[in-house]
């Protein structure tokens, strides 16, 4: 029977042939590695400041009332609201870069046991739907 195991920020899962997934969510944070509880981070603060962007780019908004009506503090009031969102995207460019370059090096590294060699999985690139719950 033949089994792949991923690694994602949240859990680890083993995928068997017989389609059966088994996922265990990470018991401790003091267990992670760096390079895992960094990348977590950075992708919180992604999330944080995406939401904030949300809002401050609706304030800059011709159609909303908020900022007053000039329009050229309204066109400063969008342009921070998309700087906010580059910031965002960003932090979740340069964590799912690191998270994806520490497996690599590590399914490369010949001193990494074969059963423990993990690959790309979903999770990376994909927030799974049982990692949010808002």
């Amino acid at each position: 029977m033949a089994v792949a195991i991923y690694q994602g920020l949240w859990m680890s899962c083993a995928y068997q042939s017989t389609g059966q997934m088994q996922c265990k969510v990470y018991d401790s944070m003091l267990q992670l590695d760096a390079a895992l509880s960094a990348t977590r981070a950075l992708m919180v603060v992604s999330i944080i400041l995406g939401v904030f962007a949300m809002g401050v780019s609706t304030m800059g908004m011709k159609c909303t009332n908020c900022g007053g009506n000039d329009k050229v503090k309204k066109a400063r009031i969008a342009i921070v609201g998309g700087v906010i969102f580059l910031l965002g995207g960003l932090c979740a460019l340069v964590g799912a870069s690191w998270y994806g370059n520490q497996i690599v090096k590590d399914f490369y590294n010949p001193f990494t046991p074969v059963n423990t060699k993990y690959e790309f999985g979903a999770a990376i690139f994909v927030r799974e739907r049982s990692c949010f719950l808002f």
